[in-house]
């Protein structure tokens, strides 16, 4: 229940590096972490919480799988699993911003912890702090699940969704006017016969977000900062106003943020 890995993925190509470390080890290096289960419906004893690659490994090498066995309610496992495998490639911004949002609504609600899920109830403040993060990083992730079904649909894939798409598209989601462009304009991608890449499909629903009868809005140029991502990026709104967008986490420090503002500036104005 709480793994998040699919283990339908699971075979000696995905797990080819576990297979050769084991091997060449000739064990299992690091137990896992598993719980029991009373009256399963499928008949299994144990939940794989942490170590489900180790385990299938385990089952191809034909060896015990080796790991710590605890008595967890729904709560406690859920965490275990998470700190885990949060650093995990694999599992897509999107998926782990409803796995947090399931786990808000099913085991830390009030309803939860009353069927005896959980211990105690958690905000999404307190589910952050108890993951050693941030309340606004939480408000982030779980923005994606606020994401308008037509929006979701104009991706290639939900997996490629990220944090940064949330971000970038909340000014507009969360205005009634440019909603309704942000969401036909979805549409009309999800329709299309080629499907555009995450990247361009988030520029396409940021510019009908941006779009405004007073006139277009066309970019003139961007500027990358030091950590490889675009920082400042120059528009024209209609025939005379120049708008410069500054995304902070692309740059260094205030330093770096000006002088790419004055380039900007420079060659723009």
């Amino acid at each position: 229940m709480f793994h998040d890995r699919n283990i339908d993925a699971l075979n000696s190509e995905t797990c080819a590096d576990l297979i050769e470390g084991f091997q060449e080890a000739g064990r299992q290096t690091t137990p896992g972490l598993v719980r029991p289960l009373n009256n399963d419906p499928d008949g299994y004893a144990y939940e794989v919480l942490v170590g489900l690659r180790r385990w299938w490994v385990c089952q191809h090498l034909g060896w015990q799988f080796e790991a710590e066995i605890r008595n967890l309610d729904d709560g406690e496992a859920f965490i275990a699993s998470d700190v885990e495998n949060r650093s995990r490639k694999d599992l897509s911004d999107y998926e782990r911003a409803w796995k947090y949002r399931r786990s808000l609504l099913e085991i830390y609600s009030e309803d939860g912890v009353a069927a005896g899920r959980a211990k105690e109830r958690h905000t999404q403040e307190s589910l952050a702090r108890q993951l050693g993060k941030t309340a606004g990083w939480m408000t982030q992730l779980l923005d994606l699940t606020e994401l308008p079904e037509e929006v979701v649909r104009a991706f290639p894939s939900p997996h490629d969704i990220l944090v940064n798409h949330a971000r970038r598209l909340k000014e507009f989601l969360d205005d009634a006017k440019a909603r309704s462009r942000v969401i036909n304009k979805a549409i009309e991608i999800a329709q299309g016969k080629h499907r555009a890449t995450a990247k361009a499909v988030v520029s396409q629903l940021e510019t009908a977000g941006k779009a405004s009868p007073t006139g277009p809005i066309k970019e003139l140029g961007s500027y990358q900062g030091s950590g490889g991502a675009r920082a400042v990026r120059v528009e024209r709104k209609g025939q005379r106003d120049l708008r410069f967008d500054l995304t902070r986490a692309s740059v260094r420090d205030i330093e770096e943020a000006l002088e790419l503002l004055q380039k900007a500036l420079k060659e723009h104005f």
